[in-house]
This record gives C-alpha cells, sequence and structure tokens, in this order.
C-alpha cells in the first residue's frame, strides 16, 4: 500500500496498535491513501500454553474462520490458523 494509513480496530479504536487489550480475539482493517484496503487480521490474547507446546509436527493449534471464531479445517475458505511458536497466518486451502 501507500502510505499513510488508516486503522480501524473491531473496538472502534484507530490506532495503529492496541494497548493493553483484554483477553479476546481482535481484527485491524488498514486503508492506504489509495482507498485500498488490507485483508483483515486476528489476533488471539486469549491462548494459553502456546509457548510451551512442543508442536514439532508443526501442526496448527488453533483454526478460526473470518469472523474470528474458532473451527475446524474447511478446503476453499480463507481461515487463520495458530500454531505452537504463537504465530498465525492465513491460508486456503484450494482442492
Amino acid at each position: 500500500g501507500v502510505p499513510p494509513y488508516s486503522y480501524l480496530w473491531n473496538t472502534n479504536e484507530t490506532t495503529q496498535q492496541l494497548m493493553n487489550p483484554n483477553p479476546g480475539l481482535y481484527w485491524v482493517i488498514i486503508r492506504d491513501m489509495n482507498n485500498c484496503y488490507s485483508d483483515t487480521i486476528y489476533y488471539d490474547f486469549n491462548s494459553t500454553g502456546v509457548y510451551n507446546y512442543n508442536n514439532t509436527e508443526k501442526l496448527p493449534l488453533k483454526i478460526y474462520n473470518v469472523m474470528g471464531q474458532e473451527t475446524h479445517f474447511q478446503y476453499n475458505s480463507l481461515q487463520i490458523y495458530q500454531y505452537g511458536n504463537a504465530i498465525m497466518r492465513k491460508k486456503i486451502v484450494i482442492r
């Protein structure tokens, strides 16, 4: 995108990052000066134990749909995968 950027969180905050959020799911929509929008990004501040999880097979701990709800794997659908090292990735597995 082209700076400057504007931010709109699901909490109606417009800052670049949330400070001291409560546990829960959060997402932000980022818009650039050309009115282009980013994909929605999800953060799960409520997960526990992900840093201590031995995830040697690199399998996701949790999968979320685009509404931020925990779900099961689905083909041909954008999903957010949360891994044991706290990394979250957006994926579409096409079948």
